[in-house]
């Protein structure tokens, strides 16, 4: 028995000492700072801001425009990454905008960013191509037990895209910070959906765009990553169901109870579900009728934060309809 224990100890020991190296490999080949610092809208240093945060449902889904004439007194910001980065890394970048008390922040996140193994993956060749020494020291001080949940879940095969993303790209010049407006095609502006059942390429297959799958529900994760929001900024804090296709999606509900009960939301889960006219080419995007719907929705929850800044979640703002809107925002 005492030498199995000692050969399991030998052993154990081993897999923490290679996964280390891992880790410390990827910090060593790792720029220092993120090469991309795009955000939507504009930034006033004069005016309080309103940020949106979230995934690439922050590029299509809200109009930045009309937000900014309907809340002059704002900077209406969107600060994105895509949503397979997890929610860390845009965390990471939300902070190089300083909020502050005066600041409004909405955490429209993917319902994947509420699984704990989506925290900060860095397993494929999209994700890995967010990493930086920053984002990995700053990882550990926001959450240091799921920062290193993350980090051990390094294999070697995630070393080929550690090399051609980050080892490869090492003398890429850095971007400068670029407050900029979504482009949107005109498909998107004719309130196109992506529903054909004619084309074959699954690219624009809609049970493969639209359906999303978010299983498993994790307390211990949200509390958490929750927590670790509330410690690191001192704005009001808000969160925001993101689009679903109505009938097109498996998530789980104890999760959504949880969500509803315990954070903030603006929004109910029923009330993020949508008709498919009103979605563009994937899921969580929403075409221009549907971000007309959206914009509106949230212009309404705004008014009711701003006016009363003891309001917080949908449970106090349930006098608004959220899809009560009826002018020019039907499809063609």
């Amino acid at each position: 028995m005492n030498k199995f224990l000692k050969v399991l100890g030998l052993f154990v020991l081993c897999f923490l000492l290679i996964k280390i190296a891992m880790v410390a490999i990827v910090y060593t080949l790792a720029p220092e700072s993120d090469r991309k610092l795009m955000f939507y809208g504009k930034n006033d240093p004069n005016k309080p801001k309103i940020i949106l945060v979230g995934a690439s449902n922050i590029t299509f889904n809200y109009n930045y425009e009309y937000l900014s004439k309907r809340f002059p007194g704002y900077n209406i910001i969107g600060c994105h990454y895509s949503a397979p980065s997890g929610p860390f890394v845009t965390i990471n970048k939300l902070k190089l905008l300083k909020p502050d008390e005066k600041d409004i922040l909405i955490f429209d996140f993917p319902h994947s960013f509420y699984e704990p193994s989506n925290f900060f993956p860095i397993n494929d060749a999209m994700t890995v191509s967010r990493t930086s020494k920053s984002a990995m020291r700053n990882a550990f001080l926001f959450n240091p037990v799921y920062a290193a949940r993350s980090f051990f879940r390094l294999n070697f095969k995630d070393f080929y895209h550690v090399y051609t993303k980050i080892w490869l790209k090492r003398a890429d010049p850095y971007k400068e910070w670029v407050y900029t407006t979504p482009s949107r095609d005109s498909l998107y502006n004719a309130c196109w959906t992506n529903d054909s059942t004619k084309i074959k390429d699954v690219h624009y297959n809609p049970s493969v765009n639209f359906h999303i799958v978010s299983a498993g529900f994790d307390k211990d994760y949200i509390t958490s990553l929750y927590s670790s929001i509330k410690k690191n900024f001192t704005s009001r804090i808000f969160f925001h169901f993101p689009p679903l296709r109505k009938g097109d999606f498996d998530v789980d509900m104890k999760r959504i109870a949880f969500l509803e009960k315990e954070l903030p939301f603006l929004n109910s889960f029923q009330s993020s579900i949508y008709d498919t006219q009103y979605m563009y080419n994937q899921w969580y995007h929403l075409n221009k009728c549907g971000t007309n719907l959206s914009s509106i929705d949230l212009e309404k929850k705004l008014d009711k934060i701003i006016q009363h800044p003891a309001n917080t979640g949908h449970q106090a703002l349930s006098g608004i309809a959220p899809m009560a809107i009826s002018f020019h925002t039907e499809p063609r």
